[in-house]
């Protein structure tokens, strides 16, 4: 009957692509943004991927409806890649500063041979990783009509596995001609490793109504179970749980049919890695306050957010110098806070066409509240009060779309302003930072029939280049310009 309704999604996507870590230096960036060194002519990325989900809602009537859903996903990839010297110094010092490392500057951009020692012998490692997610959640709706006071009661549970296996496996290349010849060694595994996860997460929450006025109550509990073992050592198992309970509670007040403010407390959690029994979860409060103003054809919304985190968490990944892929590091208490400032307005121009326009702003600092020394190479040494590494200060789109009958066409202005990547309080520009980035989107659509929707988007239509990183291995570039066509069709 019309009351049930299932979903079923299932997907396949695969991939090729030279892609790599390394980048460039400074110099070499600005004269050409795209340029490889011949270093990573190995590199190459292969995956694979499916997925599955099957979705059902029920409405048991106009104040009941349950959610049921199953979902499974399959991820598996190898990423061939240089990952550096197998001895001396990582490809981001030496790019960072080619001059004080011009050895291994040439050796990476193919000027100079190789000498068969491991300072010069070039680390190509294949990271092989498969992933696998599944579980079952499921959500019930009930409304309450009381008189005077409205509740909309809404609980949930979720049970959830995932697992990881990575088998990263380096091979050693001498530069001869500009070629990468293998030097005809074998070595052991650099990661060799499993880890599972399983978790169990209920919640419930109450939206209580006053006329005016909502308040909506909430609290979610979660148990993560997990195990890691390090199969180059047997007997290295490691095995933690982990339980959080996390309250919140938001309030909205609708003061005119045109402005209504809105306030909540709520509590953060993001947990330690599989088996990480030494390494506190990540926990924090997060506050939000604001009003929303709406009056057709305009509106306008104006949020401020302060997340306080009692200990911020950073993992090591492969990229990462001085530190195994997986290790977690605690920074202690953390602050982030900022507003967002979101506007839109509606022009009809005729019966059949119409312009929208819409702005939004986020604006955001942050500071570490304690002073330590890191071996995360994100951190390393930081001070008190230094702000966060890739958190830019300002973020804003502009859109402006026109819309017909059977088309619309969308141009969507992006900025990203400059963006430190290392602790720090002096100006951004003073240290190692990404450059500031300014891209244009442009989307089309096309109804052709009632069944068949046409889509076409170019993205950074103006090809811009500008340095968004620079690690793992120096500077990178943003996305090029780039298409896609999709067509979306109804049976």
């Amino acid at each position: 009957s019309a009351a049930h309704r299932f979903t079923m999604r299932v997907g396949y996507a695969d991939e090729e692509s030279d892609e790599t870590y390394l980048g460039l230096t400074d110099d070499d960036f600005l004269a050409a943004p795209h340029r490889r060194y011949v270093a990573s002519q190995l590199d190459r990325f292969v995956s694979e991927h499916v997925h599955a989900r099957i979705h059902y809602a029920f409405d048991a009537s106009d104040a009941v409806r349950v959610n049921a859903k199953a979902y499974w996903h399959r991820f598996e990839r190898d990423w061939n890649k240089l990952d550096g010297f197998f001895s001396g110094r990582d490809p981001q010092r030496v790019l960072t500063a080619p001059q004080r490392f011009a050895g291994e500057y040439n050796l990476l951009t193919g000027a100079v041979d190789s000498l068969p020692t491991d300072a010069q012998t070039l680390d190509v490692t294949n990271n092989s990783r498969s992933y696998s997610t599944g579980g079952v959640q499921a959500t019930a709706t009930l409304a309450l009509d009381t008189g005077a006071i409205g509740h909309r009661l809404i609980a949930g549970m979720r049970l959830h596995r995932d697992d990881v296996e990575r088998h990263h496996l380096p091979r050693g290349y001498l530069m001869q001609s500009r070629q990468l010849v293998p030097d005809g060694r074998s070595r052991l595994p650099k990661v060799l490793n499993r880890a599972d996860t399983e978790a169990l997460a209920v919640f419930a929450s109450d939206e209580i109504s006053w006329r005016r006025a909502a308040l909506t109550l909430g609290v979610r509990y979660e148990n993560i179970a997990g195990e890691r073992e390090d199969l180059r050592h047997p007997g290295t198992l490691s095995e933690a749980t982990q339980q959080v309970t996390s309250p919140g509670v938001g309030l909205h007040w609708q003061i005119t049919d045109a402005l209504g403010v809105l306030a909540g407390v709520y509590q953060g959690f993001s947990p330690a890695g599989p088996g990480a029994a030494d390494v506190v979860p990540e926990q924090s409060v997060n506050y939000e306050y604001g009003f929303r103003y709406f009056t057709a054809p305009f509106n306008l919304e104006v949020v401020g957010f302060l997340s306080d985190y009692d200990n911020l968490l950073g993992r090591c990944r492969v990229s990462d110098a001085g530190c195994e892929p997986g290790d977690e590091f605690n920074a202690g208490r953390v602050e982030v806070s900022g507003a967002e400032v979101t506007a839109g307005a509606v022009r009809q121009l005729t019966d059949d066409l119409r312009l929208d326009a819409d702005i939004v702003y986020t604006y955001t600092q942050s500071a570490f509240k304690t002073s330590f020394l890191s071996g995360f190479s994100q951190w390393g040494f930081v001070r008190e009060d230094d702000e966060l590494p890739y958190l830019p200060a300002h973020r804003a789109q502009f859109r402006l779309g026109l819309t017909a009958v059977a088309w619309d066409i969308v141009a969507a202005l992006k900025h990203q302003s400059p963006m430190r990547e290392e602790p720090g309080v002096d100006a951004v520009e003073n240290g190692l930072h990404a450059d500031p980035l300014t891209t244009l989107d442009i989307t089309g659509t096309w109804q052709l029939r009632p069944s068949t929707r046409l889509q076409i988007v170019v993205g950074n239509v103006t090809d811009e280049a500008a340095i968004v990183a620079h690690r793992p291995y120096g500077a990178r570039p943003n996305r090029p310009r780039w298409i896609t066509l999709g067509v979306q069709q109804s049976f």
